[in-house]
């Protein structure tokens, strides 16, 4: 392919031909020759292009050579597993046909060995993943013999000898970070033996100064965390059976380790081949293979885990921040996404690998090493305070919360300064997040921090209080997993699979106690600061005194801590539901029911009521035009809206633990195995030897193909959690459609006033927020008719227009407020280009017609506005246009309605084109000829109108009109939409005669009319969208086969040349 092909062909192009090299690599005969010609054939090409490969090499081919290695290798394992399926399940079996002889995998194997080291030091990136991946898949297959030899060369690669030699700490990672679960699973006591000089080597990659490194180191260390416990003892690992059934699964077949390198045929082949190549060396004994050989010990990883608190010190204060002056705090961004495949986000990394070698401290140990860690040198660390919080919030999972809270109240007794108090704050927000109930025992302190920070003079102390706040709430009300450790069995076999039901990890349920907590400091806190301003406000209004400085300080204020509060205890402020509530409201009610009386009643109905006093405020503050409007205020009543209106629990990490969840399954994979269990699945299903009924449930069975540690199990427990927490956002407003919700109209009412504001900051934050709303309350835009009120907006005809949600736009154009007008068509341009509303429109005919009319007359508009907003009226009604053309689809009039009004929006576009400077006026609009531009728009909406089912007369009268502008425009634009037009006419309707001059036409296929000049000199006129219009007509002149070599570019613009 070499690159010229589109990614998603080149990908399965590479994965087809790889199946094929591998299904028919090998002889069915049965011979012993092990060089016959259809073998040498593939060996020979991989020598052939080693070459490509080269870490140096940075050529066309480099990319798909390296995914045909990968893909090849990954065929290769499936076959092999495929191979000890047949040999468990005997002759009768099916899927594999020709018997592949170990010998041949073992030339195999030493032809692709140095094509994958080759590729894993590439200077590509991609090349460098397709190595590191291929690796994987080989190490599978043979690990007794590959393993030793990959072993001893990364950590020759991490020693410090090997500094000045060449730059290959990262791929060296890499291979570590691979063979972890590989070895762990398969050789245990190889792992075991190296594993305290594997993390002492390793840690030195938490450089600084080299993100690709420390990713790599931390993704390792993340990895030996998923599956290896450095204080549990030999007994805890054989404690457990492998036969022993859990409910829900399916056991495939007992668990016993497959080895290539053990086969008589793949050692004497091994023989033959040189000694310098790894294959050649004597592998592992026998006894080192599967989890049955486990060491006598297994090392602590002791020192090791002290030197990390040093590194990690170290790591974040050389980490290189862009601009000291900003406030943002953490460093996620510089490596969450620089190599996803082999780590979480920054901060989850430091706190997994803190947590993967903290369990070798002691509580009292783990405490004081922590406290010194903040503490060290008398320097803070403000820019990583997220990073520290996530360290802080592993040191609370294996120590507890003892040694954080006081290590963190140092300076609210010292008198510290505001940096540190600031600082300190974060990281006790951070360590308090998932605490569970211990936080219970540490209220007074908890409460005196609260008390410092939000009354403190220092605005980043506040907001750090505000943040603080907001995770002591989500601890205290939300359900969340509280044991992270390594779970030390795997169900018995060390790294390999977790099960529910051994060493299930602790679940924290809210007590009585904790939402009586929550709701007192909701009651004191957030509720108290935002009643007396808001009483303070409404007393202004009534008075008609102006707002003074000293209360908007104190609304922002209140407002901040209200909204940082609701994004922590917004699954307290439950709707009352009568009918069919949801699982999880139902699970938040009897939570509920447990706490006091007092705090039952103030949780009543609080939702609806916050919501009906926010959106009262924002009329207030924002609507009226004689109060001044706060920004920031403005900005955080929005916010808390907006979670009012959606929310409904405090989790906002579902994506990204999605991908990260994917990610950490995609690397524990193990190809053979997978292979192996599916292939006995269908054997057992073609000859009817299954004989249960949960046969779908193979793939969670013990040793399935998925190699499940206890921490990416937990994970997946608490994404199945969060997903029923996500359907709420559409169920419960799904269930108050039935039910009064006059209370969430009125606010959708404010909001959409707001898109349409003054000022541009309240336009655009309105915007985003009713783009959110919109999404979950789709049915109240129907119930008020907002699109139908925002298109007569358009067309200047909402003057008679009862209840106006926004300023009216015919009596701002007839009082010549053209300034804001034009304000208020942005706005409503804008909301109309959300999908909601633009699903509207392209379903409901009537709406549809009406859009088009507006569209073509966007004249009137501009005539209406002051010349200095006309090009913003412009740009806006051209997005608006462009992104009803990308949700446009087919949609087939259903009644004798639609089918009418689909007509007299065909009649109206035709007059639109037909209507000239010459010929005067256009009786369909009672204006002038339109301009080019719109009538290019009126010609694509004649184009998605026109069907077989279009009138006899008004097919006759657009065939006249094509042929019109074929003559006529020459050279322009609008002729190669006449030609698009007459094109599609005559494929729905072949035998309409058409008159039309061969000269005329011949002219215009032949010229580019998306060139700068013509043919005839003329210049072509351009203008926004034009390219779309241009490439949908041009799809109907003739088709894609047609005049191949003749395009213009690659989009469809077909001419003669």
């Amino acid at each position: 392919s070499g690159g010229s092909g589109t990614f998603a062909q080149t990908q399965k192009m590479m994965r087809q031909m790889a199946k094929l090299l591998i299904f028919t690599y090998g002889t069915s005969d049965g011979c012993d020759d092990d060089n016959d010609g259809d073998n040498e054939d593939l060996l020979r090409f991989f020598h052939f292009v080693a070459p490509f490969l080269h870490p140096s090499h940075v050529g066309r081919w480099s990319y798909s050579l390296a995914g045909l290695l990968y893909y090849v290798s990954a065929s290769l394992a499936k076959r092999v597993g495929e191979e000890y399926a047949k040999e468990e399940g005997g002759k009768e079996v099916v899927g594999v046909g020709v018997s592949l002889d170990a010998g041949k995998i073992c030339l195999l194997l030493d032809a692709m060995w140095p094509l994958v080291f080759q590729a894993v030091y590439s200077k590509i990136s991609q090349v460098e993943w397709f190595g590191t991946e291929a690796y994987t898949n080989l190490v599978s297959i043979a690990p007794l013999s590959i393993l030793p030899y990959s072993l001893h060369f990364s950590l020759n690669a991490l020693s410090p000898s090997s500094v000045n030699t060449t730059h290959q700490a990262p791929s060296a990672l890499s291979l570590l970070h691979r063979s972890l679960r590989v070895g762990l699973r398969h050789a245990p006591n190889l792992l075991c033996e190296n594993l305290d000089q594997i993390v002492s080597l390793s840690l030195p990659g938490l450089d600084g100064n080299d993100k690709k490194k420390t990713s790599r180191t931390l993704g390792l260390l993340c990895h030996l965390g998923t599956y290896y416990d450095g204080v549990s003892g030999v007994e805890d690992t054989k404690s457990e059976s492998l036969s022993v059934s859990v409910p829900g699964t399916t056991k495939v077949f007992d668990y016993t380790a497959k080895d290539l390198s053990t086969s008589p045929a793949f050692s004497r082949v091994c023989g033959r081949l040189p000694p310098t190549t790894p294959l050649s060396q004597a592998p592992l004994p026998v006894s080192f293979l599967g989890p049955e050989s486990f060491p006598e010990y297994i090392p602590s990883l002791s020192t090791p885990s002290y030197n990390l608190m040093d590194r990690l010190y170290t790591l974040l204060t050389t980490l290189d921040f862009p601009n000291e002056k900003k406030t943002r705090d953490g460093v996620a961004s510089f490596l969450s996404r620089l190599d996803e495949d082999t780590t979480r986000a920054f901060s989850d990394a430091l706190a997994m690998a803190f947590l993967t070698l903290a369990s070798s401290y002691g509580t009292a140990a783990l405490r004081d090493t922590f406290a010194g860690f903040l503490a060290r040198d008398g320097r803070l660390l403000p820019h990583a305070a997220k990073d520290v919080g996530g360290l802080a919030r592993a040191a609370v999972a294996v120590g507890g919360l003892d040694g954080v809270v006081r290590a963190m109240i140092r300076s609210v007794n010292g008198g510290g300064s505001a940096a540190a108090l600031r600082y300190e704050t974060r990281v006790l927000a951070g360590g308090v997040r998932y605490a569970g109930k211990s936080l219970l025992s540490h209220k007074a302190e908890i409460m005196q921090v609260l008390d410092v920070t939000l009354h403190h003079a220092n605005k980043a102390v506040r907001k750090s209080g505000c943040k603080l706040l907001r995770h002591v709430l989500a601890c205290l009300v939300e359900c969340y997993p509280t044991d992270w450790r390594v779970n030390q069995k795997n169900n018995g076999v060390l790294g390999g699979s977790a099960e529910i039901g051994f060493g299930q990890g602790g679940w924290h349920n809210p007590t009585g106690e904790e939402i009586d907590w929550a709701v007192h400091l909701l009651a004191t806190i957030p509720l108290t600061l935002f009643n007396q301003w808001e009483s303070q406000v409404l007393a202004n209004n009534e008075n008609q005194s102006p707002i003074s400085q000293t209360l908007i300080e104190q609304g922002r204020r209140a407002v901040k801590i209200l909204h940082y509060s609701l994004r922590g205890a917004i699954r307290l402020l439950v709707d009352d539901t009568k009918k069919n509530p949801h699982p999880c409201q139902k699970a938040t009610l009897n939570t509920i029911s447990l706490a006091s009386i007092s705090s039952q009643t103030t949780l009543k109905n609080l939702r609806a009521s916050l919501t009906l006093r926010i959106t009262n405020l924002l009329s207030t503050l924002t609507v009226d035009p004689s109060i001044p409007t706060d920004i920031k205020i403005t900005k955080d009543l929005l916010q808390s809206l907006e979670i009012l209106l959606i929310q409904r629990s405090a989790s906002s990490q579902l994506h990204s633990m999605k991908r990260y969840h994917a990610t950490d399954k995609f690397i524990s994979r193990d190809v053979v195995l997978k292979a192996r269990t599916k292939s006995i699945i269908q054997n057992r299903k073609h000859l009817n030897t299954w004989d249960n009924q949960n046969n779908y449930l193979y793939k969670n069975g013990q040793n399935g193909g998925k190699t499940q540690s206890h921490n990416l199990l937990v994970i997946k427990m608490w994404l199945h959690y969060q997903h029923l927490e996500y359907h709420m956002r559409f169920a419960i407003p799904r269930q108050l459609r039935f039910e009064d919700h006059e209370t969430y109209k009125t606010a959708v009412k404010v909001v959409l006033a707001l898109c349409c504001h003054e000022s541009i900051n309240v336009r655009t934050m309105g915007l985003l927020t009713f783009e959110m709303v919109a999404r979950y309350w789709g049915y109240i835009l129907r119930e008020l008719g907002i699109v139908g009120h925002l298109l007569s907006a358009l067309e200047l005809s909402d003057d008679n227009t009862e209840n106006n949600v926004i300023p009216s736009c015919a009596k701002l154009a007839n009082t010549g407020e053209g300034k804001r007008l034009a304000q208020v068509l942005r706005g409503v341009c804008n909301v109309l280009q959300l999908k909601p509303c633009l699903k509207e429109m392209i379903n409901r005919a009537p709406l549809r017609a009406r859009f088009m009319k507006a569209v073509c007359g966007v004249e009137n508009l501009i005539k209406a506005v002051p010349v200095d907003e006309a090009p913003a009226v412009v740009g806006v009604t051209n997005a608006l246009f462009l992104q009803f053309r990308a949700r446009w689809y087919d949609c087939v009039p259903s009644c004798e309605e639609e089918k009418a009004v689909l007509v007299e929006s065909i009649d109206f576009l035709l007059y639109q084109l037909e209507a000239t400077e010459d010929n005067g006026i256009n009786p369909a609009t009672t204006t002038t000829a339109s301009h080019w531009k719109y009538k290019m728009m009126a010609g694509w909406f004649l184009l998605i109108s026109v069907s077989k089912s279009t009138p006899q007369s008004l097919v006759t009268r657009g065939v006249h009109l094509a042929a019109k502008l074929i003559k006529s425009e020459r050279g322009q634009p609008i002729q190669r939409l006449a030609l698009g037009l007459l094109g599609l006419i005559t494929s729905y309707h072949p035998s309409i005669p058409i008159n039309i001059d061969f000269a005329s036409l011949t002219h215009a296929l032949m010229v580019n009319h998306k060139g700068n000049v013509s043919h005839d000199g003329l210049k072509a006129q351009w203008s926004h969208g034009i390219e779309e219009i241009l490439r949908d007509a041009s799809k109907n002149i003739a088709i894609r086969g047609l005049y191949p070599l003749s395009c213009v570019n690659t989009k469809g613009i077909i001419r003669i040349s």
